[in-house]
């Protein structure tokens, strides 16, 4: 919602050549969180990332969460997103965008079923 109560539906990403991903045949209806990321935090959460040297796999309750250095992480982005979407797979895969309340994309969920 905006600061007037009012919800508020985002574009969804378009296709860029610096490779920004284009959800606008795949997705669901964007996710709107109720809150802005801090700028200034999240640079310093991606210097620190910068310099991780391992991988950390973590099960959750509904997936798998990944602790990635920055470089790492946007190439396994790229590739998950690769082989989610090639219509040659035998399964089914929704893509979600997931934005802060100021328009800032924050997640992309990716829910795959069989067949």
């Amino acid at each position: 919602m905006d600061e007037h109560g009012e919800k508020r539906i985002l574009p969804v990403a378009s296709s860029t050549p610096d490779g920004a991903i284009d959800y606008s045949q795949l997705c669901d209806q964007p996710e709107i969180r109720d809150f802005s990321i801090n700028p200034d935090k999240t640079l310093q959460k991606l210097q620190e990332s910068a310099n991780r040297s391992e991988i950390t796999i973590e099960k959750t309750g509904g997936g798998v969460k990944l602790k990635l250095n920055t470089g790492a992480y946007q190439v396994v982005k790229s590739a998950a997103h690769q082989y989610y979407t090639n219509e040659s797979q035998t399964h089914t895969c929704t893509i979600t965008p997931v934005f802060d309340r100021k328009g800032n994309q924050i997640e992309t969920k990716y829910k795959v079923l069989n067949g």
